[in-house]
């Protein structure tokens, strides 16, 4: 059962709704979305700025604001929502130092007035950072970048029901005593599996500049196994850090770089309302058995049914 309900700063209610209604959320770079239509004239009026929610069977899947609509000839209005993750779509500079990636989150949400939730505590310490005109969530994903390079761990930003949260990738496993939400080849319409090394690095070349002697000190990580296989497929990054360790830092990325881009999407799945981007759900088909991400949700509810499309990366 699904409750839409709409709050317009004086009364709270669930309009009339028509069709379908659809969200959408994702893992990183963009913020979630909720759809839906009115029959004109059919209850209260919901306008731009209006706070909207979507709870199934009680889980809050959607918290956000009104943001725009669209009236058709059969006098059908449509209306379409963000989260809060829509207002780090506003450009700033940010020049800052001796920060985690976490305390910029907190530092952008203070900035601009949007509530919190759980903001796990990342683990770098980025020594000084500049960000000239760049999207809020460019800087927070710059932030979760250099936290992922140095110390190997993966965040997830995402509005939690109304509130900005940060977590680990591996607190966002999508599970009840255990029990992972599982997609298989029949609770799926369709699906499509995609497999490329076009993206791996099997070696990685770091170097810096030392300005005083002018020399360049070169350190190179590679799987040998891989390079025989595959040819080489080099990396090269530049370090200007003189702290940083140059075998670690190629040790690092070639971890994190050095494995086939694998994908798969889903279409029209048995619909979980647990299942948001950035969550980790178990897939089991021919292709791949495993735990995985998902990239993209897109929960669609219509006629008391409830499908969900997928896209879902296999790392």
């Amino acid at each position: 059962m699904i409750e839409l309900r709409v709050n317009n700063g004086e009364i709270s209610f669930e309009p009339i709704v028509c069709g379908e209604v659809v969200c959408e959320s994702f893992s990183r770079g963009r913020c979630s979305s909720l759809s839906f239509s009115v029959v004109f004239g059919g209850g209260a009026v919901v306008r731009e700025g209006d706070s909207v929610s979507l709870r199934v069977d009680g889980v809050g899947v959607f918290f956000g604001v009104v943001f725009g609509r669209r009236k058709d000839s059969e006098r059908v209005v449509h209306f379409f929502a963000y989260d809060q993750l829509r207002y780090l779509k506003n450009k700033d500079t940010y020049v800052y130092s001796g920060k985690r990636a976490s305390d910029v989150v907190c530092m952008i949400a203070a900035d601009y007035k949007l509530r919190l939730g759980e903001v796990r505590q990342t683990g770098y310490v980025i020594p000084q950072r500049i960000e000239d005109n760049v999207a809020l969530i460019d800087i927070v994903g710059n932030a979760l970048d250099i936290e992922l390079e140095q110390c190997g761990q993966r965040f997830v930003l995402f509005d939690d029901f109304g509130k900005l949260s940060l977590k680990r990738e591996c607190e966002m496993y999508c599970s009840d005593e255990n029990d992972f939400v599982r997609v298989n080849e029949s609770s799926a319409e369709k699906f499509d599996f995609y497999s490329s090394v076009d993206k791996r690095s099997n070696r990685v070349k770091v170097s810096r500049l030392d300005r005083k002697s002018g020399r360049r000190e070169v350190f190179v990580a590679k799987d040998e196994d891989s390079e025989s296989r595959l040819g080489i497929l080099q990396q090269y990054v530049k370090v200007t850090g003189r702290d940083e360790n140059l075998g670690s830092k190629a040790s690092a990325v070639l971890a994190l770089r050095n494995h086939d881009e694998r994908s798969l999407s889903v279409k029209n799945a048995v619909g979980d309302a647990r299942v948001r981007g950035g969550c980790v759900i178990r897939i089991d088909m021919d292709d791949f058995c495993g735990l995985a991400s998902v990239m993209k949700c897109v929960h669609k509810f219509s006629g008391g049914g409830h499908l969900m499309d997928l896209e879902v990366g296999l790392n």
